[in-house]
């Protein structure tokens, strides 16, 4: 019985380790999922007064590469693309401004990282909900991230026609 106590221990110390390293250090896959969701969630915030819808729209603006481009063409005549992290920062600060409920959620990924892993494009679709809308508004989209130190930016978002690979 005293011979099995330091196995026990020891399997239990291993198992301690690789969940602690999945946390810090998950695969690209999940990174990118963890990334997106606090995207979305930081989209779908309701912050009040001018100073915290600031903070958010920044906060926002912080899941994109400064050199980011996003085509709109296909949400609305008002915008047809931005380009780069200030940009993105305006337009945030802007939707803070002028709509009041907005509930966002990427939802049927599907991520291919290169090889390299720093690279992953990432096929899904977004759900747009509008609370003057009854129905959502739902997109495909084909987003270009790029890892950079240990955060994944979006560097491209292009929206898109059946363009969830299978």
């Amino acid at each position: 019985m005293k011979s099995i106590k330091p196995i026990v221990a020891g399997v239990l110390l291993l198992l301690a380790a690789y969940l602690i390293w999945q946390f810090f250090f998950p695969p690209p896959e999940k990174a990118i999922q963890r990334q997106l969701s606090k995207l979305s969630e930081a989209i779908s915030a309701r912050p009040e007064g001018n100073f915290a819808k600031a903070a958010n729209a920044a906060h926002i603006a912080s899941f994109f590469d400064p050199n980011v481009t996003i085509n709109l063409d296909r949400f609305g005549p008002e915008i047809e693309s931005l380009h780069g992290q200030a940009e993105v920062q305006r337009v945030a600060f802007a939707a803070r401004q002028n709509v009041p409920r907005l509930n966002v959620k990427f939802e049927n990924l599907k991520i291919e990282v290169d090889p390299a892993k720093t690279e992953a494009t990432v096929y899904g679709s977004i759900v747009v909900e509008f609370r003057e809308r009854g129905e959502p508004v739902v997109q495909d989209l084909k987003i270009g991230m790029q890892k950079v130190n240990r955060s994944w930016l979006i560097r491209s978002a292009t929206p898109a026609q059946n363009l969830i690979v299978q």
